[in-house]
């Protein structure tokens, strides 16, 4: 919420999370220990949107990352979304060899940037506070590349319809990656499951893989991604 409002009153807070104070206190206590938030009297202030998406399911995120780097093979062309569960996996990647990643993170491209990987950075417009690349020439960078492996990030999913996120900006150049790629693997935590924002920008037809954490527990989200032929991968079993 912090990452998407940048400042709230934590009478806010705590009102739509419906939880005692002392809870949210207590969370933004751990926040501002981190380095990821400010507070001030009766409110709180993100310091830098992006680490602070990075805490919060960093062990999901890191097994999720491990299990999705050992389909990467030396010589691939892949695309990276951008994403803290995507930023962890390029993390795994920078001692690959003849790997070209196309990207739309300035993240994950800092993150090659001493190593012998091949980064390709989308044109585009930037939204410095995810540092993320959108817009239309994005877009149209990605209509003549020809990736083999998309991994794909998420804001939630919706268990009846597919995957969404926060823009329909967003949703655009998430729908370009995903007609450049051959294959489509989809990285989510648990914390996604169940979780509809406002634009869809996918069906579940459309992901040829799951990565997730934890088993799939919500019957109709596990019926349909089975009948939409969608391999699930639980990390770490």
């Amino acid at each position: 919420m912090l990452s998407l409002e940048t400042s709230m009153r934590v009478e806010d807070i705590i009102k739509r999370f419906n939880v005692t104070p002392a809870t949210i206190r207590r969370d933004l206590s751990y926040l501002e220990k981190s380095g990821a938030i400010m507070r001030t009297h009766g409110a709180a202030k993100i310091v830098n949107p992006f680490p602070t998406r990075n805490i919060l399911f960093s062990d999901e995120k890191m097994a999720i990352a491990k299990c999705a780097a050992k389909l990467i093979e030396d010589g691939m062309s892949i695309i990276l979304d951008s994403g803290t569960t995507t930023l962890s996996l390029a993390n795994q990647l920078v001692s690959k060899k003849d790997l070209t990643v196309i990207t739309n993170s300035i993240a994950i491209a800092n993150t090659f940037a001493v190593t012998d990987v091949t980064t390709i950075l989308t044109g585009g417009v930037l939204i410095g506070r995810q540092q993320t690349i959108i817009g239309p020439d994005a877009e149209h960078f990605l209509s003549n590349i020809q990736a083999s492996t998309l991994f794909l990030s998420t804001t939630g999913i919706d268990p009846k319809n597919g995957l969404t996120c926060v823009s329909p900006f967003s949703a655009s150049i998430k729908k370009a990656m995903i007609k450049s790629a051959k294959r489509v693997v989809l990285l989510c935590d648990s914390s996604k499951f169940n979780v509809s924002a406002v634009v869809l920008f996918a069906r579940f037809d459309q992901i040829h893989q799951l990565i997730t954490s934890r088993p799939i527990t919500d019957k109709v989200l596990l019926a349909n991604l089975k009948a939409a032929g969608v391999e699930i991968t639980i990390a770490g079993s």
